[in-house]
C-alpha cells in the first residue's frame, strides 16, 4: 500500500513538473482570464460560487472561535472578523453578479 502511494505521488508529482512549462506557453493571465479580468459566468456559475460557497461553511466554522477570542479580547472590534470571515464570502457567493469574479 505505501509502495503504491509512493509510485502514484512520484506520477503526480512528474507530471507538474512536465506540464509547468505547457502554462507558461499558453499566453494566459490568470488575473485577466475573460474581458475586463472577469470569468465567464458558466465557470463562475459550475465553479466559482460551489467553491465560494465550500469557503463559506469553512470560515463560518472559523468564525466561532475567532468571535469568541476577539470578544474577550477586545469587544468593540468585534465586526472585523465577521466582516472578513462571513460578511465577504456571503457577497462573493450571494450578492455579487454572475462572470465578475
Amino acid at each position: 500500500m505505501v509502495r503504491q502511494l509512493r509510485r502514484f505521488s512520484a506520477i503526480l508529482a512528474l507530471a507538474a513538473v512536465l506540464m509547468a512549462p505547457a502554462a507558461s506557453f499558453a499566453g494566459t493571465d490568470i488575473d485577466r482570464v475573460g474581458e475586463q479580468g472577469q470569468s465567464p459566468p458558466m465557470v463562475d456559475a459550475l465553479v466559482l460560487r460551489p467553491v465560494g460557497f465550500l469557503m463559506l461553511v469553512a470560515s463560518a466554522g472559523i468564525f466561532l472561535p475567532a468571535a469568541a477570542i476577539t470578544a474577550a479580547v477586545r469587544p468593540a472590534d468585534l465586526d472585523v472578523p465577521y466582516d472578513i470571515l462571513i460578511r465577504g464570502p456571503v457577497r462573493y457567493v450571494f450578492v455579487d453578479p454572475l462572470g465578475s469574479h
